[in-house]
């Protein structure tokens, strides 16, 4: 059977490799062709349809009108870029600078104006023939000028605004004279402004234009009235006219002007005028008139003097104690953006002088109505908040304060304002008691303001008061009196909070650290100027302080040192009776009986109760002759002995007895301890009743030491060791074999 061959793979796959390389190099062509083309059609398209410098500031207006004023900005600066001359790029710069002077919420103002003044100077060497570009850049330097009192811009106007040597002196426009006006009326140049008015005054013409130098001429003489520099400069208004005279003439002028621009028709201009009317009408005392035309002045919404008027308003009511007329308008003020600022001037300053409880309450529903308006949306008015609401924390009104705090917090402050905020917010958590919000706040202001001594350093020192509450926070206690130590050395707290730290670390069983924060606290006192009593009062107890650690660690010598140091000091006499039993208790240690005794008349007096002139009087039964220094002051009242004195005289009284052997006398003195309260708190008798015991043992017959037993507790009949030193069946054994214990008993003594 004939089969068909079939065709290798192999030859199949390179049959059609020719065709392929042929139509791939016709693709490549064709793509190279497309991309010159596109090349060469769009840099044509750029060539021809490059937008002129005018295109650009069309549609920066556009877009300024829009509302998109960052997208305008970018257009304006892209006009500048692409000016091919002087002519038009002084034509970009101006269109950039009006968009710059214009308030259209692009940047702040002062911002704004700063960019300007910029692009204006930078055109100062440049030439510019174009008569009207040269006309309109000195007018808007003129009116950058007035409107933020730099000086380089009138210079550049006046330089620019000079004729040439062949130019013919131009009549200047209406317009130009405004803004020399203004411009000088900034600066402040008094004569140079008043001659600018005369100008004005020649050069209007029509309705609007007198009404505007009326207006100016208004802000003029009122200044001329109330400020004394521009009262002189006013001479040359009124050339030869006495002091008296010439004011006569400002308010005769001030009053015509004042009644044609009530009426004038421009809001603004009729209510400086309704103003200026009320001002001549206190001048003349009549409160009654000047609160009629302020009211009038209040109700031209919109009005630049609107929230003037209505402050002198508040400060009228004010003084005629017209308190809840003022509460009201207030209240009117704080709703109306454009008398808002006023109010919460005015309310600033009554919360800082009203001191009678009734009026601090009505000024705080001010308050309140403020920050219902911040929080929804209106700037929050820092100081105000937060001095209401110290005055809410004296008022004891928690609720209140800490919604003015909440309020304050939502806007920045300053750095004096967010210190006090702080600190209101720690006296508010104290006040409630909650102490962790407490510490965060102190330790928020101490870490944020660490070298404001009044804000930190206060803030320091409250937390030491929290901190001493809790026996646990001795680190945090030490480090935060640490730091204020180091921060403020010469605050004289830092005496007491060192004070404070030594007491916890002593109480903590840490002698040698708590001795020298003690050192540290009478080193402090020692810089501070003014030696106050609490100061003294501090020192002494810092260096008795220094003298118990000193003794805790075994060093009487130099604690004796110490002592002898206070209770030779007549103003340290508040701490006798404490330093003097210890100073006593030292001699006594050292069996100074006599000078214990001494040391103890000293600083405290007779001894009293029953039980330590007893023992007084074993040690040294003259103690009567003892011959006392004049202690120069009353001494305090007679202390209770310590219980380091306590220990030290048992101790002496007792070692005299034994080594008498009058143990009739021990057994009287360990009944008077046991009897009494406070030193059978503090005496452990036993180990005496054993020693005794031993010594008995020793030299008595039995029935003694059975006698004793039975007087000091020894032992019971019960045979239990409750309540006894040796169980019943012990001593008995002891007592058969009384003689053989005597003999080993007085060997051992031996």
């Amino acid at each position: 059977m004939e089969t068909t061959p079939t065709p290798s793979p192999k030859h199949h796959h390179w049959s059609g490799w020719p065709a392929f390389i042929a139509l791939s190099m016709i693709g490549l062509g064709l793509a190279a062709s497309g991309t010159l083309c596109y090349t060469l059609i769009d840099n044509y398209l750029n060539y021809e349809l490059q937008p002129h410098v005018d295109t650009y500031i069309d549609r920066a207006n556009k877009r300024e009108q829009a509302g998109d004023v960052q997208r305008a900005f970018q257009y304006h600066g892209w006009a500048i870029d692409q000016a091919t001359d002087d002519t038009e790029q002084i034509r970009a710069i101006l269109a950039m600078i009006n968009f710059l002077m214009t308030d259209n919420n692009w940047q702040p103002a002062e911002q704004r104006y700063r960019m300007a003044a910029e692009y204006i100077l930078a055109l100062q060497k440049r030439q510019i023939q174009d008569p009207q570009q040269r006309q309109l850049l000195i007018e808007t330097a003129l009116r950058l000028a007035g409107v933020t009192s730099n000086r380089h811009l009138w210079d550049f106007a006046q330089t620019f605004g000079k004729s040439g040597e062949n130019e013919p002196a131009t009549e200047k426009s209406f317009t130009m004279l405004t803004a020399e006006f203004e411009a000088l009326l900034a600066l402040k140049e008094q004569q140079s402004t008043f001659t600018a008015l005369a100008a004005l005054e020649k050069s209007a013409q029509d309705d609007k234009q007198l009404s505007y130098v009326r207006h100016q001429r208004l802000k003029l003489l009122w200044m001329a009235i109330e400020n004394d520099g521009w009262r002189e400069a006013c001479t040359i208004r009124y050339p030869g006219e006495t002091a008296e005279a010439m004011l006569k003439q400002i308010e005769e002028q001030l009053t015509v002007d004042s009644n044609n621009q009530a009426t004038c028709g421009t809001a603004s201009f009729e209510a400086d005028a309704l103003v200026s009317k009320a001002k001549l009408a206190l001048r003349k005392q009549d409160h009654d008139l000047a609160i009629l035309e302020l009211f009038k002045a209040i109700e031209k919404k919109g009005a630049a003097s609107q929230g003037t008027a209505a402050g002198l308003l508040l400060q009228i009511l004010n003084t005629q104690q017209r308190h809840e007329d003022m509460d009201r308008l207030r209240l009117v003020m704080l709703a109306d953006p454009g008398m808002e600022h006023q109010a919460l001037e005015d309310l600033a300053v009554q919360l800082d002088t009203v001191t009678v409880e009734a009026r601090q309450k009505a000024l705080l529903i001010a308050v309140d109505e403020h920050a219902r308006l911040a929080i929804q949306g209106r700037k929050p008015q820092q100081n105000v908040l937060i001095r209401a609401a110290e005055i809410a924390i004296v008022l004891k009104d928690w609720d209140r304060a800490a919604q003015y705090l909440k309020t304050s917090a939502s806007g920045e402050a300053p750095r004096q304002l967010h210190a006090r905020r702080l600190h209101l917010q720690a006296q508010l958590a104290e006040k409630q008691g909650d102490k962790r919000a407490l510490v965060k706040n102190l330790h928020d202001l101490i870490t944020t303001y660490p070298d404001d001594q009044v804000m930190a350093g206060n803030a320091q020192f409250m937390l030491l008061s929290v901190l001493e509450e809790y026996p646990l926070a001795a680190a945090d206690l030490v480090g935060v009196v640490v730091g204020a130590t180091l921060r403020f050395p010469r605050d004289p707290r830092n005496i007491n909070s060192l004070l404070n730290v030594a007491h916890k670390l002593e109480a903590f069983g840490l002698p040698v650290v708590a001795q020298k924060y003690y050192r540290h606290v009478i080193l402090l006192s020692s810089l501070q100027i003014q030696r106050t009593t609490e100061i003294q009062k501090a020192t002494a107890e810092a260096t008795l302080g220094q003298a118990r650690t000193l003794l805790t660690m075994g060093q009487d010598k130099e604690a004796n040192h110490l002592l002898r140091t206070i209770n030779g000091l007549v103003q340290w006499s508040d701490v006798w009776p404490e330093s003097g039993p210890l100073w006593s208790a030292i001699a006594l240690r050292h069996g100074q009986h006599r000078e214990a005794v001494r040391r103890w008349r000293q600083t405290c007096g007779p001894p009293g109760g029953d039980v330590l002139p007893y023992l007084f009087g074993i040690l040294v039964p003259d103690a009567a002759s003892i011959q006392l220094k004049p202690p120069g002051a009353s001494r305090p009242a007679p202390a209770a002995p310590t219980p380091y004195l306590m220990e030290a005289v048992v101790d002496a009284a007792f070692k005299v007895l034994l080594e008498r052997n009058a143990f009739d006398e021990i057994d009287k003195m360990l009944t008077r301890i046991a009897a009494d309260p406070l030193w059978s708190q503090h005496i452990p008798l036993d180990p005496m009743r054993v020693k005794t015991l031993e010594h008995i043992l020793a030299r008595e017959p039995a029935e003694q030491v059975i006698s004793w037993m039975n007087r000091q507790a020894v032992a019971n009949t019960k045979g239990t060791p409750q309540g006894t030193l040796l169980p019943l069946e012990t001593l008995q054994e002891k007592m058969r074999n009384a003689e053989q214990i005597a003999m080993r008993a007085r060997q051992s003594v031996l």
